[in-house]
Formats: structure tokens, sequence, C-alpha cells
């Protein structure tokens, strides 16, 4: 063997040697730092905790914790309280529960978390009020519509009926009156019903109600939700008085820890919409000869001759004849004012809310109408143990009407305003030159005479009513 050859072995064998404990050196503290990270993985971080919500110092149940991108989790007790194992610093925990927002927070050095979940309004609409409790959306088979109403109700709406116009569908509202007072509307749920004539079932914070009296004089403010339920399979808790649908309403109540005051009002003017046209003094005299000649012959004696004409069409005879817009005289634009104050509060034990609400309106018609109404409402809920909880809801109201002698049948009856102007010629005066009430025309005295009128504003203002 030649001496480059010997020389180039023991090289060889040296480098190797050099490199093996080069490798060792840089593997040995890679293999340590992997060791201590399993063992720390295997042995983790404990960290505990308790959720509540935003809007109660109460811990909430139930609320699902997991460490993001695992399958390692937990939930809270009764009491919101939590107790998890985390692999290091740098996780992250989910919390989750129906209704809230979800959140992540990363651990860092913490070991104990306290956490405020914030109520998701989106997904409260998933559920729905049936019967005495709630049931989400996807899991519930009957015809269901819920709308809520999260602030303080700030249209100008008379009564609670109002307040479903346009948002449920299936559900007819007519409004058969527009006499303050009396302007409530009429609810059909999927058509007339079967048992007990028209009206739906009203259950207001779990007290059943056979009429629609007390859900139309209920402060819309205090509303916090109503729900439809429109067949059978969501009404059959109710039985047979369910079977013209039902109405839940909730109204709100107090939250704990959190002191609130509600102020809201409206004040504006109602206007009829639609007026009927009619024709003037002049073309209504016309006409009337026409139909008399057409009815009688041509020798009929006519109630207006061509000098009542005239005097129709020029005013020269205000004692007699007049051209008026009797619609002019008994309508007008009726005042209306709503104010509505709240105060809710709660403790840990004890919530409340006391609102009072005062609503006044007149008549668009020409008269001394007016409605008063007052409302009362005392939610109150107190939970003295863990074993019992005592609830008191009062919803109270008290209304006045005023009116002219005949009360609300001066509008609406036969010989009422609305029925009068338009019966009611447009020749005659609403006044003579003296000032007197006019109730007959020229014509009055004629063969072919006109008879005399009851006159709107007499009817508006004559006698008292309460």
């Amino acid at each position: 063997m030649s001496m480059y050859s010997l020389f180039t072995q023991s090289g060889f064998d040296n480098c190797l040697s050099h490199c093996r404990r080069k490798s060792l050196c840089l593997i040995l503290p890679l293999l340590i730092g992997l060791a201590y990270q399993a063992e720390a993985f295997q042995q983790g971080r404990q960290v505990s905790g308790t959720v509540v919500s935003e809007t109660d110092t109460d811990g909430i149940p139930g609320v699902s914790i997991t460490v993001k991108g695992t399958t390692r989790g937990t939930v809270t007790d009764i009491d919101g309280r939590f107790t998890i194992e985390v692999p290091s610093s740098e996780s992250v925990l989910v919390f989750s529960f129906i209704g809230y927002q979800s959140q992540e927070i990363q651990v860092g050095n913490q070991s104990t978390l306290n956490i405020n979940l914030i109520e998701s309004v989106a997904q409260l609409d998933e559920f729905v009020v049936v019967g005495y409790g709630e049931q989400k959306k996807l899991n519930l088979t009957g015809a269901v519509e819920t709308v809520r109403f999260d602030e303080a109700v700030n249209q100008p709406v008379t009564n609670s009926g109002q307040l479903m116009y346009g948002r449920f569908a299936g559900v007819q509202l007519t409004q058969g009156s527009g006499l303050p007072g009396s302007d409530q509307s009429g609810i059909i749920i999927r058509g007339q019903g079967s048992f007990g004539g028209t009206n739906p079932l009203v259950v207001i914070d779990n007290i059943q109600y056979d009429g629609l009296r007390e859900f139309n004089n209920l402060s819309p403010s205090d509303i916090e939700s109503i729900s439809v339920l429109k067949d059978a399979s969501a009404s059959a808790i109710y039985g047979a008085r369910g079977a013209n649908g039902v109405i839940v309403v909730t109204t709100k109540r107090g939250v704990k820890g959190k002191f609130s005051v509600d102020y809201n009002s409206f004040i504006g003017f109602q206007r009829v919409t639609v007026i009927p046209e009619y024709l003037d003094g002049v073309d209504y005299a016309l006409l009337r000869n026409e139909r008399d000649l057409n009815f009688n012959g041509p020798d009929a004696p006519l109630r207006y001759s061509e000098e009542a004409i005239d005097a129709i069409r020029n005013g020269t005879m205000p004692e007699r004849y007049a051209n008026t817009n009797w619609a002019d005289v008994a309508l007008r634009d009726a005042p209306i004012q709503s104010h509505y104050l709240g105060f809710s509060g709660g403790t840990e034990k004890t919530t409340y809310r006391v609102s009072l609400s005062y609503l006044n309106q007149e008549a668009v018609v020409q008269g001394k109408f007016q409605n008063e109404r007052y409302t009362l409402g005392i939610n109150l809920r107190s939970t003295p143990n863990s074993w019992l909880t005592v609830t008191n809801v009062t919803n109270a109201y008290w209304a006045k009407f005023r009116g002219p002698r005949g009360g609300p049948g001066a509008i609406t009856g036969e010989t009422g305003i609305i029925n009068q102007f338009q019966r009611s010629a447009p020749t005659i005066p609403v006044r003579y030159p003296n000032g007197e009430l006019g109730f007959v025309n020229g014509a009055y005295e004629n063969v072919n005479f006109s008879f005399p009128i009851n006159h709107v504003l007499e009817t508006g203002f004559i006698g008292d009513y309460e």
C-alpha cells in the first residue's frame, strides 16, 4: 500500500469523526427542545374563568369553549364557570352560545379569564314564541311569525294593533271607525274562523284575553315582541280557543344592574286622505231640475228657477242660496299627541320596569270630540333564591271620551256628521247673514220644495256626552 493511500484513509476517518461530533452538537439541542414542547403539550396550562352576558351579571350556563384548531373543549357550568387546559400561551379560546356573538380570546400569560358575551339580534330573531316558551325556527313545524321591538316604539300609532300593519303575512287588519278611542283594528288570521267569532286569542305575558281591547289599549312602547301563531300545530297548546289563531305579546322587562329612562313622544295632525268630490251648487241645481223634468214631464214645477241659479252662481242672495262645499265645512286637521315615560333597572335578585303613557286624540270632523287615555305598565320579577321566582305584570289603562249630544253616534250614526255632510244640498248656506246656522235654502218655500238638513256643525257642538 502506498503512503498516499494510508494518508487518505486516515484523513477520511478523522473527518468523519469530526462531522459526527458536529452533527451531534446540532441535533441534541433540537431533540431536547422537541421533548420539552411535547411534555408541555401533554401537561398543558390550566385556564379558568366565568362567562356572563353583557347586559346581565349572572353567569351563562352551557357556553361552548374550544381551543381553536383542536378538538379540545368544555362547557360552562350552571354558574357560568369553566376550566380548560390549553397547549401554550399562543392558544386561542373560542366562546360561543346561541343568541350571542362568538368571541375569540388569546390566552397569553393569563390564567383567569372573565368573558362578557354580547347578545346577537340576528340570532335572537331565529327564535319565536310558541305557547309558554320559545322554539328555534329551524325546528318549528307550525306557521309562526315574530316581530321584535328592541327600542321604544316612536311611531304615530294610537293603539298596539296598528303596529301589525304590513308586518305579518296572512293577517288581515281592518279599521272600522275613525272615531277617537274607537279606531282599534279588527284582526283576522288566515280568513274567517269557526269558533267563538273571528277574533284571535290574545296572550299578554302568559295571560289570556278573549277580545282585542286589552291588546289595543296596551302602550305600544311597552311591547318587546309580537308573535302570531297561525295554524293548529302552532296554537295546539290553547285548544279550541286558538282556533282563530293566537297573538302572543311579551312586554319589556328591566335589566339587572342597568338603570335606564326612556321617553318618546309625537305631536301632529291627522288628515283625511281621500275626500269624495261633489257637484257645486250650480251643477247640482241644474241636474236636480233635469231630474224633475225627466221624472214628471215637461210641465213639472222646477225646484230652482233661473233667478235662483244666478243667485247661486253670483252669491247675490246669501240669505237664501249658497254654493257650499260641505266636506270643507265638516272636516278638519285634527291634533294628536302622545307621550311615553318608562323607568327600568334591577339588582341581583329583582328587576323592574314602570311606564306611564298619555294619548290625546281629537276627531277629523268639526265638533268637540276628544279621547284621552292614560296607561300604566308595571313589570316586576324577583328571584329571592335558586328555586323561587315571583313575577307580577300589570297593564292598566284609563280612557275618557268626550263629545256632543249623541256621543259616538254623532259621527257614525244615520244622522251623524259623516252621513249628513254627504247628503246635504250644496245650495244651503252654512250660516245666514245674521250668523245663525243654515238649515234650508230658498227652495224650501216652493211647490217642489227642498228639505231641511241636519247641520253638521250643530251635530258636532250641541250638547255634552262623556
